[in-house]
This record gives structure tokens, sequence and C-alpha cells, in this order.
């Protein structure tokens, strides 16, 4: 296991960008192995209420306010799961960088083709181009 799902696995709160309440999407499947290991996980999904039986933040925002008013962590406490096409993967990094969110785990196919560079350039702690979260 290298040193960046080490670290990712360490947070307190999880999200799952991308998670979906299609039992047969792969949005679903990362969130129940996290529900699965019994890690604090929030799914995030602009169009759901609830996905297997979890309150959804509809927005990275929402992530964040869940996480600190709610369990009174920092966005260094979340890891972010994302399950998301590389194009709006890339917009997510941006977003997670910007609210302060820095370990990120970049589920297979949903790394934008520059990921290295750019999270990098944005200072995450990034697992991606290959390795799954559900092989930890």
């Amino acid at each position: 296991m290298s040193s960046n799902q080490v670290k990712f696995l360490s947070k307190k709160i999880f999200g799952v960008v991308g998670a979906s309440a299609d039992k047969s999407k792969f949005g679903n499947t990362v969130l129940v192995w996290y529900i699965q290991h019994k890690k604090k996980v929030f799914p995030v999904n602009p169009n759901v209420q609830v996905i297997e039986m979890l309150p959804v933040a509809r927005n990275l925002n929402e992530l964040i306010i869940i996480a600190t008013v709610q369990y009174l962590l920092s966005p260094k406490d979340i890891g972010l799961s994302i399950v998301t096409p590389p194009k709006v993967s890339e917009l997510i990094l941006r977003q997670a960088a910007e609210i302060g969110i820095k370990n990120v785990w970049m589920q297979p196919g949903s790394e934008p083709d520059n990921w290295q560079k750019l999270t990098s350039e944005l200072g995450l702690i990034a697992v991606g181009g290959g390795p799954c979260i559900l092989k930890s």
C-alpha cells in the first residue's frame, strides 16, 4: 500500500463524490465498501437525498458543513473518494483544494488526463492511476 493510500485511509470522515443509489453502479459499490469497513462516510450527489440510508451532501460545501458543524472536524480530516467522469473529476479536484480538502482517491476511470500534474499544482495528496479503494 502506498504512503498516499495510508494517509487517505487514516482520515476521520469520507465523502464519495459520484455516489449512486443504483446498486449496479460503481459509485454505489464504493460507498458500500466504506459502510462495510465501518468508516464514517457521506455520499455526495446533487440529485439524490438519501443513498444506502445515509443523508447525501449535494456538493463539497455541504460535506464541509457536515464535517465541521456536526463532527467538529476540519477539511483536512476528510478523504474524498472520486467516482465521476474525468471532466467532472477535474472540477472536483479544484473545488477540494479550494476548500481545504487535501486527500483524494480517484477511482479507476475517474482521473483526468493531467491528474498527476494537476493534483501536484493544487497541493493535493492523491491516489490515482489504477489502484481501487475496493482492493484496500
